[in-house]
C-alpha cells in the first residue's frame, strides 16, 4: 500500500500506509492516548487551520495530524455534537412519531428540535434523560454513512421526516449525502462525532422552548429540548451549582426591591427604559424560539418580562431558555 507521512504537533512525521485512521496513529502513539482520544484534526502539511473529522476516517494524502482529547475546546463542541444525536435517538424510541428539526451544540450544551402534538413535560424529559443513560451505556458507535442523494430523501419520505427532507434538498449539494448512526438512529450530518456514546455521561436535561423552523415566524412551531453537557460530571455539578446560586440571587434581590417598594414614601421605581426591553425582545425573536408556557402554547414577551428575557439571553446563549423549567429538572435526582 502506498506510503503517506503523517507530521505529529511535536514535529515528529511517521510513514504509515494509505488508509490509515487517526485511531490507528493514537494507538501507535500510546494506549493512554488512544483511550482518551475524541476526534482528530488534520491540515495540509503547508495549511495552518485544518478542520476536525472522524478518528475512523481514513487518511489518503500527506497531513499533520493532532489528536485531540478533553483537553482541547474542538472536542468539546464535538462532545456535545454527538449528546444532542444521543437526545435525538433517546426521543425516537419514546417517540418514534415525532418529526426531526436540527440539533447543534451550543456554549453550555446542545438542544434538538422536535415538531409534537403534545408539549413534552418534566415527565417526558426525565423519561428521555433516562433513555439517554440507557443508550450511552450501550456504548453505541457513531458511524458514518455516506448514502446517494436520492435514497437519502426516499430515506426520509418513508419515515414521513419532512423538515430533513427539506435539508437534503437543501444542503446536500455533492450527489452522495453523509449520515450518521447511533444504534437504531440515523441523521443527517457532516460531524465530525466522538467514536461511541460511552463518554457521554455528564448531561441534564434543562428546558423545553417553541422555535418556528428555521427561524421563519409562519414556519410550523417546534419544541426545541435544551440540555446542559460536560466532560465530567464534577464540570456538570459545579455549572448546575452556578445556576442555583444565580437563582437564589435574583431571589434576594427581588425580595429587597419588593421591600423598599413597600416603604411608605419610597417613590415608585421608573419602569424599564422602554428601548432596552424593545432591544432584548429583538434579540429574543431573532433567534426564531420564544418560551412555552405551562400548557405548552407560546408565551409571547411584554414589558413584564424583561428580567426573563435578559436571563434567556445570559443563560440560553441567544436563545430562549425557560430558566423556570431549567431549575426545576436541576433539581431533580439525577437517578431518573
Amino acid at each position: 500500500m502506498e506510503p503517506i507521512h503523517v507530521t505529529l504537533p511535536d514535529g515528529k512525521v511517521q510513514e504509515v500506509p494509505k488508509g490509515t485512521t487517526p485511531a490507528d496513529i493514537a494507538r501507535r502513539i500510546s494506549p493512554r492516548l488512544a483511550d482518551a482520544a475524541l476526534v482528530a484534526r488534520v491540515a495540509s502539511p503547508n495549511d495552518g487551520a485544518g478542520e476536525l473529522i472522524d478518528l475512523r476516517s481514513p487518511l489518503d494524502r500527506d497531513v499533520k495530524l493532532q489528536i485531540l482529547t478533553e483537553k482541547d475546546p474542538d472536542a468539546l463542541f464535538v462532545f456535545r455534537h454527538s449528546a444532542a444525536h444521543l437526545l435525538a435517538a433517546a426521543v425516537m424510541e419514546l417517540y418514534p412519531n415525532v418529526k426531526l428539526g436540527i440539533g447543534p451544540p451550543i456554549d453550555t450544551g446542545f438542544f434538538y428540535e422536535f415538531l409534537r402534538d403534545e408539549p413534552f413535560t418534566l415527565d417526558d424529559l426525565a423519561k428521555i434523560e433516562a433513555k439517554m443513560h440507557e443508550l450511552a451505556a450501550q456504548d453505541l458507535p457513531n458511524e458514518r454513512k455516506l448514502i446517494p442523494k436520492p435514497e437519502a430523501l426516499e430515506l426520509y419520505k418513508k419515515s414521513n421526516q419532512v423538515f430533513k427532507c427539506e435539508l437534503v434538498q437543501e444542503k446536500a449539494v455533492e450527489p452522495i449525502v453523509s449520515f450518521y448512526t447511533t444504534g437504531k438512529f440515523i441523521d443527517f450530518c457532516r460531524g465530525p462525532h466522538i467514536p461511541s456514546t460511552k463518554r457521554i455521561q455528564a448531561f441534564k436535561l434543562m428546558s423545553v422552548a417553541g422555535a418556528y423552523w428555521k427561524g421563519q415566524e409562519g414556519n410550523p412551531q417546534l419544541q426545541r429540548i435544551y440540555a446542559a453537557c460536560f466532560f465530567t460530571q464534577k464540570e456538570l455539578d459545579e455549572y448546575l451549582h452556578r445556576l442555583e446560586e444565580a437563582k437564589r440571587r435574583d431571589h434576594r434581590k427581588l425580595g429587597t426591591e419588593l421591600d423598599r417598594d413597600l416603604q411608605p414614601g419610597n417613590p415608585p421605581r421608573p419602569a424599564a427604559p422602554a428601548d432596552a426591553v424593545a432591544r432584548l425582545e429583538h434579540q429574543h425573536a431573532a433567534s426564531g424560539a420564544h418560551e412555552l408556557g405551562g400548557g405548552g402554547e407560546p408565551r409571547g414577551a411584554g414589558p413584564d418580562d424583561d428580567e426573563a428575557l435578559s436571563k434567556r439571553v445570559a443563560y440560553g446563549n441567544g436563545y430562549s431558555f425557560s430558566c423556570g423549567m431549567a431549575f426545576a429538572m436541576a433539581s431533580k435526582s439525577r437517578s431518573l
